[in-house]
């Protein structure tokens, strides 16, 4: 967090205006910093070693490089970030996803504004619950 106690995040998906409508939505909490915003496994590695976000959220549809690719990458350089996927639905394939990303949890993309800034507070302030249909886990250990 920052030294105001805001939940750092750094958001990784390849769509401009998915990244930029996520960003809006999540800044409009002053509890939430997105301190990046990027659409590359690259660029998404560079921005966590120096910004050290206590929340990262991936589009599981990212392209060419898949989500789970980038939550493992990311929390190879970044051991204590609390990954979620955004995702479209909420089934079993989703949870082996989360699962086998090393992530806390998903974001459906259809959930309002509200609930999504409450899920990245939840995951940022490391409290495993449910929020609204929202499942966060407990951390898993990273995959080497």
């Amino acid at each position: 967090m920052t030294a105001h106690g805001a939940v750092r995040v750094l958001l990784v998906l390849d769509r401009p205006l998915a990244r930029l409508g996520l960003q809006v939505v999540l800044e409009a909490d002053p509890e939430i910093a997105v301190v990046a915003s990027v659409s590359t496994i690259e660029a998404a590695v560079s921005a966590a070693r120096t910004e050290q976000p206590d929340v990262l959220i991936v589009d599981e549809r990212l392209r060419p490089r898949s989500g789970i690719e980038v939550c493992s990458a990311v929390r190879n350089v970044c051991p204590s970030v609390r990954a979620l996927l955004l995702v479209s639905s909420g089934g079993a394939s989703t949870l082996q996803a989360v699962v086998l990303a090393g992530a806390v949890g998903y974001v459906l993309r259809d959930l309002d504004a509200a609930v999504t800034r409450r899920t990245v507070l939840t995951a940022g302030h490391s409290t495993p619950s449910r929020v609204d249909g929202v499942h966060l886990l407990p951390p898993c250990p990273s995959p080497r």
